[in-house]
């Protein structure tokens, strides 16, 4: 009887989530967070859990405390309307933490004898020569 119940709930979610068309991750029942895509019964248990220990305080947050929504999940479930304290999945960032830069190594300092160029052999011209004939 239990599952009818909370299968009535996403329904009505479901019906009552493009009238509103964001769910807060912070505030919202498990209805409303089953109705964004890529949230099951088990990832909203998840979330309530998470959240009764302390609110989201942003994505990266999400990412950290709930067992089983990575980058990717979250953008997706972001892109289905999910926000936490307001804001939707950063633009432009794969994972929910700053992007870290590349480090490339130092190439090593060249000699200057070793920059400079060896003459052409005295057979080739130094240079290509264009003939307009």
């Amino acid at each position: 009887m239990l599952w009818l119940l909370r299968l009535a709930l996403v329904c009505c979610a479901v019906w009552v989530l493009p009238v509103y068309g964001m769910v807060e991750a912070n505030s919202a029942p498990a209805a409303d967070l089953m109705a964004i895509k890529g949230i099951g019964p088990a990832t909203s248990q998840k979330m309530l859990e998470a959240r009764a220990q302390a609110p989201f305080s942003d994505w990266s947050d999400l990412v950290r405390r709930v067992k089983g929504v990575g980058a990717k999940t979250a953008i997706k479930m972001s892109d289905s309307g999910l926000r936490v304290n307001g804001h939707a999945w950063p633009t432009g960032q794969v994972s929910g933490t700053r992007p870290v830069p590349l480090a490339v190594p130092a190439a090593p300092a060249a000699p200057a004898a070793a920059a400079q160029r060896p003459p052409a052999p005295p057979h080739l011209p130094a240079a290509p020569r264009w003939n307009p004939h």
